[in-house]
């Protein structure tokens, strides 16, 4: 006959006592191993600016969500790090979090005016991630991104024309999008391309701002935009707003559009005002 062994009999006190050590185990694992807590003593004003700028990136990129309104807080704390390299690595931290950070807004809008032009940089692509579609938050940051727009670096006012064309303000956006056109940085030119390629259909909506930039003073402006919207839009809109252009421009707008249109008119087009 096979050999029986005794079934193991285990008493209700046991299995409770199982299950709140085996709780207690995890829960303590979760604490020593949390990512956040790693990078929280990393990112210590005593700690090299190397490894801050590395926590500040992982307290956006490294952790689990629920860790995310902790995480949030740490890089709240260092948002007026004396490193300028350290404050783009939190505003991209904060970020990274989406929406789930739009308690950051304040702190990213005063980072807009931060003396270094890449911590604007990094606070313009950071606000564009973190605004809500409604609230007092997204009119202020919105009105806050467009005044960007007018940043001394290029860099910068391309950084403030994404976020908002990601929250759907295409016609402001338009004319910084016109000027980088009308200049000769091929790397900010081939971002200009990215976002197009990211919006899709939605290209079209840049379509208003960019005709009243054909209309600007500064003859780059007109160029770039010019440029954009023989690549988006159709020949009968490009020269609807080339005739605009050149009945309501000042005199060498005039000018400049007259000869656009003719080289873009076909010469079976009556070409009517």
């Amino acid at each position: 006959m096979p050999r029986e062994f005794p079934k193991p009999r285990l008493s209700l006190r046991m299995l409770i006592v199982l299950v709140a050590f085996s709780a207690i185990a995890i829960w303590a694992g979760l604490f020593f191993l949390s990512p956040t807590r790693r990078f929280t003593r990393q990112l210590q004003a005593q700690q090299p600016a190397y490894l801050r700028r590395e926590a500040a990136i992982g307290l956006g990129y490294g952790i689990p969500t629920w860790e995310s309104g902790e995480a949030i807080g740490v890089l709240l704390g260092a948002i007026n790090d004396p490193s300028p390299r350290v404050r783009v690595c939190v505003a991209a931290g904060l970020g990274a979090h989406g929406r789930r950070a739009e308690s950051a807004i304040p702190s990213l809008l005063a980072l807009l005016s931060d003396q270094d032009w890449e911590v604007r940089y990094a606070a313009a692509a950071a606000l564009g991630a973190v605004i809500g579609p409604v609230g007092d938050g997204h009119d202020i940051a919105m009105l806050a991104l467009a005044r960007a727009l007018q940043d001394h670096n290029v860099e910068v006012r391309l950084s403030a024309a994404r976020s908002l064309i990601d929250n759907g303000e295409f016609k402001e956006s338009a004319a910084t999008l016109a000027v980088i056109m009308g200049g000769t940085e091929e790397h900010l030119r081939s971002q200009i391309h990215l976002i197009r390629s990211r919006l899709g259909a939605n290209t079209r909506l840049l379509i208003p701002g960019l005709a009243t930039a054909m209309r600007d003073k500064d003859v780059r402006t007109r160029k770039g935009a010019l440029e954009l919207l023989l690549e988006i839009a159709p020949p009968s809109t490009v020269r609807a707003a080339l005739r605009v252009a050149r009945r309501e421009g000042a005199p060498d707008i005039r000018q400049w559009a007259s000869e656009k249109l003719e080289r873009l008119t076909p010469a079976t087009d009556s070409d009517p005002e």
